[in-house]
């Protein structure tokens, strides 16, 4: 007796999501693949025929494999949803009252890989490919042809600026940033990859700012912290406390992130944490009562110092400065970043650990650059290296980067929809610094793993002059009262409180949190709290 059901839709949805990761986990691979043959040390005929064979399998038939199982995890996906509308109680769609068991995947995007991981359909791969890497290798050539040409010129710059007597430490820094820039391009040209028009915008205003600071040294003698990129970081303490009350919900999260701004853990001093000198990075070991290995939630706090403060564009201590921003927007690794390793190394998380980011404005950003870094974010269970499950951000531009494994489930929170107007403005505008993820050939940073969830927000009168109070309205994560009393319809901790029991996306966030970072059955058996500051205190 043979019988006919039909689709599961739920499972379908969860092969197609495999696929898609299985797609994206390939391209990584077939980039790591290329990257390590080129920078082998072995030369020779046998070398050159290896190195051949690999870019053939780099550029066509790993490629070729990714793009299926990507169109047949985009196809699976839209026959289970054609599936929930035929099958819906109503015959409109499947029932909203069943709340989803995790979180869907993200609608399908438009992500551009580079032209040698992409299919041009029209010509013949016989023709394609060669063409393309020759592209590519000539590209990489006049690169590096480029990049040692101005090497010796600032060499020589250096070399006469010091027997001049200049200020020549301002070229360092214009250097680094011309470097960074010119790696977005080369990767641009070269195939590799698409960078975002945010990355391309902020590394070109970064060079263009840093050869002005260069020419003020030279010309006043003057050494000028403005935009300083150092990233050295130094431990000033280290804090920790016993079993403390875990989060209940996502709300709570966000409240022990804003936490990580203030006076807490036993440190003594006044009531605002001194944002000039360090940040605190808040870590929570997680506990479940079901046994299972220990988890770690690692709080990131935002921007710290006054965004009119020069001191915080460069020569204050605290990594998390108004500098790190542009930075981090361009690609750069930053000091910001190097706090959160540093302190996840201080706090004891051991290699392989699973650990959830949470962050605010730059913390997101920078919570989104270390689960995309492929050196931290693994499963390999080397010392220093994690298993980023889940980001979960508020008010953060997040969407200019890929999570380096497919598994990172990222979820941003942002106030909208962004409306500036004479009259009356409203939304967050921060986190549309992103611009949405747009690459420079049209497409955007996008994956089934990278969900925006968009919030109605405060809406105000436009102050005149520089004062624009919906800003704050807006970007803030918890508005307190005079009494530190967390205000329950304003900022993103009312928005979450109203909507993470309704919205698709938090609910599905929340069932995959529960009982492993929050919520019954977990506890906090111990926080640490790791104060770092830039190295070089100015």
């Amino acid at each position: 007796m043979t019988a006919f059901c039909g689709m599961d839709t739920e499972h379908g949805r969860a092969h197609g999501l495999a696929l898609l990761a299985a797609a994206q986990r390939v391209d990584e691979l077939a980039a790591q693949l290329d990257a390590a043959v080129r920078a082998a040390p072995w030369d020779g005929p046998d070398a050159d025929r290896f190195r051949l064979r690999v870019a053939e399998l780099a550029s066509g038939p790993l490629p070729h494999g990714a793009r299926e199982l990507a169109r047949r995890g985009d196809q699976l996906h839209g026959e289970a949803d054609e599936q929930d509308i035929v099958s819906g109680p109503d015959e409109t769609g499947p029932d909203a009252s069943v709340a989803p068991e995790a979180l869907a995947p993200a609608p399908p995007g438009d992500l551009r890989r580079g032209y040698l991981h992409e299919d041009l359909p029209w010509l013949p791969t016989w023709i394609e490919d060669p063409f393309e890497r020759t592209l590519s290798a000539s590209a990489q050539t006049a690169s590096d042809l480029l990049g040692r040409g101005l090497d010796a010129t600032a060499d020589v710059v250096d070399g006469w600026g010091e027997d001049l007597g200049w200020n020549v430490d301002g070229l360092d820094q214009l250097r680094h940033d011309a470097g960074s820039f010119g790696r977005s391009v080369t990767d641009l040209l070269t195939g590799e990859r698409v960078p975002t028009v945010a990355e391309l915008t902020a590394g070109a205003l970064l060079m263009t700012a840093s050869g002005g600071i260069a020419a003020y040294e030279v010309a006043t003698g003057v050494d000028s912290p403005l935009l300083d990129d150092r990233s050295e970081v130094t431990v000033l303490d280290v804090r920790r406390t016993g079993a403390t009350t875990a989060p209940h919900d996502l709300a709570d999260l966000i409240l022990d992130n804003d936490e990580a701004r203030r006076e807490m853990a036993g440190r003594e001093g006044a009531d605002a944490f001194d944002a000039g000198r360090a940040t605190q990075i808040r870590i929570q070991e997680i506990a479940s009562v079901h046994g299972e290995r220990p988890r770690f939630i690692v709080q990131v706090p935002p921007t710290q110092g006054g965004v009119g403060n020069q001191d915080a564009w460069g020569a204050q201590g605290n990594p998390l400065g108004w500098d790190a921003n542009p930075r981090l927007v361009a690609g750069q690794d930053t000091a910001s970043m190097n706090a959160v390793r540093t302190a996840m190394r201080e706090a004891g998380i051991p290699g392989g650990a699973d650990v959830l980011f949470v962050g605010h404005s730059q913390g997101g950003i920078v919570a989104a650059h270390l689960a995309a870094d492929a050196d931290l974010n693994n499963t390999s269970g080397r010392e220093g290296t994690y298993n980023i499950t889940h980001s979960f951000s508020v008010g953060s531009p997040v969407q200019t980067v890929l999570p380096a494994q497919a598994s990172t489930e990222v979820v941003s929170l942002v106030h909208g929809p962004l409306v500036l107007g004479a009259e009356r403005s409203s939304g967050d505008p921060i986190p549309a610094l992103d611009l949405a993820g747009l690459q420079v050939l049209g497409g955007h940073v996008s994956g089934p793993n990278m969900h925006e969830v968009p919030l109605p927000g405060a809406e105000d009168a436009t102050a005149s002059g520089a004062s624009l109070p919906f800003v704050e309205d807006n970007h803030e994560s918890v508005v307190r009262d005079a009494h530190g009393v967390p205000a329950t319809d304003q900022g993103y901790y009312g928005s979450v409180l109203r909507a993470e029991r309704t919205d698709p996306t938090l609910v599905g966030l929340t069932r995959e949190l529960e009982g492993v970072y929050l919520g019954e059955g977990t506890a906090v058996t111990r926080e640490t709290v790791v104060e770092v500051g830039r190295a070089d205190l100015r």
